[in-house]
């Protein structure tokens, strides 16, 4: 069984998805993706539906029009933005609120819906409000029939939230406690606030303790949930699931590989990266990066696998400034990556990803740096700070 699940965002999106993870069986759309897709477009793909209520804790002046549309299908939304309301819910409101949304997202037919929570924030201010959003998506399934699978989102949205075991226990106790209320069958987490391929300091330390939540969730939980994903992430994701703490990896397509809550109006046009495949990283294809290719081949003898894979870059580089071209070359390599590690049996999935990763760290420690990365100049830098958790 292919352990990915695609993030599809738009039409590019769907193109990608057909031609580089063609094999995977679940599919995550937004409900706010979805109005530019069909079930017609996902055919063959069992479909899990988002209905974007984590978009609430963007401010007004923050959201898109689009992400404003989506959530006026669940009535008066703004309600759920209101200091006061949050704190003291209002079940009825809540209730009609979450049928409409839910109702929303059966109408395309999917396999497994999103709970609506609002994504955690330092503190308890969401937590009373996300428990009524809970019990309200099981009435909604159990009075609607619905005969597929709720998932409960754990959207995290900063370092802040887990890194101290006091701020990890309260996420928990939301997280199981939202599960009880749900009746989910699966959970889902993610920390939008982490770009994990950025190489900051405390990022080794970092990882460990968002490893740390995800084991205090399982072991407060009567019996595991069916499906416990998690990311998307660059790299961390591959960590937590071949440590057995996640039966899903979240993915990108190519392009992001990091979640960004819903329904933002204005979006700056990524850099373009591409795939730096020994270092198992990616970098932004600018001059800067040429040079680099260029003084890196020179380093290394002419017999050396990565040779021929940074030399591939090289050659190609003029077909890889375009965005669709360098995102094929990401999303290739990411699925190829992890189909390696779906060979592996379960238990030898750690000590494999580590040898990876290991590999590549000792390869860039060779190298020269990489300009204009920031913190994760040094080739492996991103290796590293993953390796050093695999295990």
């Amino acid at each position: 069984m292919a352990s990915e699940i695609p993030f599809v965002n738009s039409r590019q999106d769907l193109a990608l998805l057909r031609e580089t993870h063609g094999d995977v069986e679940i599919v995550r759309v937004s409900l706010l993706a979805a109005r530019n897709l069909s079930r017609e477009d996902l055919a063959g793909f069992r479909l899990w539906l988002d209905p974007c209520v984590d978009g609430l804790l963007r401010k007004e002046s923050e959201q898109s029009d689009a992400l404003k549309a989506v959530l006026a299908r669940g009535g008066e939304y703004q309600r759920l933005q209101d200091e006061g309301f949050v704190q003291h819910p209002d079940k009825g409101t809540v209730g009609s609120f979450v049928f409409r949304m839910l109702d929303a997202c059966a109408a395309l037919e999917p396999a497994i819906v999103s709970v609506p929570q609002l994504p955690h924030v330092t503190g308890t201010a969401h937590n009373r409000l996300n428990h009524v959003l809970a019990e309200a998506a099981r009435r909604w399934a159990e009075q609607g029939g619905f005969g597929g699978r709720l998932v409960l989102p754990v959207i995290l949205t900063g370092k802040s939230q887990y890194m101290l075991k006091k701020h990890r226990d309260n996420v928990a106790n939301v997280a199981v406690r939202g599960l009880e209320l749900s009746g989910s069958a699966g959970l889902w987490f993610v920390d939008s606030g982490l770009q994990d391929q950025l190489g900051q300091g405390d990022f080794t330390e970092r990882f460990a303790r968002l490893a740390d939540l995800h084991r205090e969730v399982l072991g407060r939980v009567p019996e595991r949930p069916e499906m416990v994903v998690t990311g998307p992430f660059w790299c961390l994701s591959l960590v937590l699931w071949s440590q057995g703490l996640a039966s899903h990896v979240a993915t990108g397509l190519g392009g992001s590989y990091q979640y960004h809550l819903p329904g933002l109006a204005h979006i700056r046009t990524p850099k373009v990266r591409i795939a730096l495949e020994p270092l198992r990283r990616t970098a932004v294809a600018g001059p800067s990066l040429r040079n680099w290719l260029e003084e890196s081949l020179s380093r290394l003898k002419e017999d050396e696998g990565a040779r021929s894979s940074l030399a591939g870059c090289l050659r190609d580089w003029e077909l890889l400034q375009s965005s669709a071209a360098a995102r094929t070359q990401v999303a290739g390599f990411h699925r190829r990556w992890c189909r390696e590690l779906e060979a592996a049996e379960a238990h030898k999935r750690g000590l494999r990803l580590y040898r990876m990763l290991s590999d590549s760290y000792v390869l860039g420690r060779r190298l020269p740096e990489i300009e204009g990365e920031g913190p994760a100049r040094r080739p492996e830098q991103v290796a590293m700070q993953h390796m050093l958790n695999c295990l």
